[in-house]
């Protein structure tokens, strides 16, 4: 019986081995996988970025703003730190984290439409946070908002399970700086061609309040 715990120990320690160094792998690969959303947080965290103009913005700041073509036009170094989806609590954690580890930006360029004036209560895009579980900065920001990460620091693999494309690509960053699945950034920005639908639906709401406001006065 002792031989026989000793060998499912060793089965069980033998897994964890190949699974912690295949995360291991896959995490190091999307970190430095360059133009992407998860490089440029650890470009953040590692106070590599120290720009003279920020960006902050939800959707509309990530995708619309050019930080290369501002930063050009007033001769100063610029990046965009917009969080896509992302409202007026969590642009601040962000602000915060990026002011904890890079110099004080001399300007700051803030886009404010309808959603910044609400909270997110639970975080957009989590999965570019995968790499940096065992972050502090990271993990205060998560931990307000999902508990389920804390099993990511004990449990290998395991937040790759519904995404098994983003640990290829990871594994595969290790010998190719190609984006594949990720969205490209450029300073942190997303160029796209977006429509947001929301913008109207939001001026009817509005136009809506203003109407039953005349009513009542």
């Amino acid at each position: 019986m002792k031989n026989f715990f000793k060998y499912i120990l060793g089965i069980v320690l033998l897994f964890f081995t190949i699974a912690f160094t295949i995360q291991y792998f896959s995490d190091r690969g999307l970190r430095n996988l360059k133009n992407t959303q998860i490089n440029d947080w650890e470009n953040i965290l590692e106070g590599k970025i120290n720009s003279d103009i920020i960006i902050n913005g939800s959707s509309r700041g990530f995708f619309c703003y050019n930080p290369i073509i501002i930063g050009n036009q007033v001769k100063l170094s610029c990046f965009n730190l917009s969080f896509n989806a992302g409202r007026s609590n969590l642009q601040q954690y962000k602000f915060d984290i990026y002011i904890k580890k890079n110099k004080k930006p001399k300007v700051v360029i803030q886009n404010i439409d309808f959603a910044y004036f609400m909270e997110n209560k639970e975080i957009p895009d989590e999965w570019q946070f995968y790499p940096f579980v065992y972050n502090r900065d990271i993990d205060y920001l998560i931990s307000k908002f999902d508990t389920k990460f804390n099993w990511f620091k004990v449990l290998p693999m395991l937040k790759y399970n519904q995404n098994a494309k983003l640990l290829k690509e990871g594994i595969m960053a290790n010998f190719s700086n190609s984006v594949r699945e990720n969205a490209k950034t450029l300073n942190g920005f997303c160029p796209q061609n977006r429509v947001f639908k929301v913008d109207t639906h939001n001026l009817k709401k509005f136009e809506s309040h203003e109407a039953k406001l005349n009513i009542k006065n």
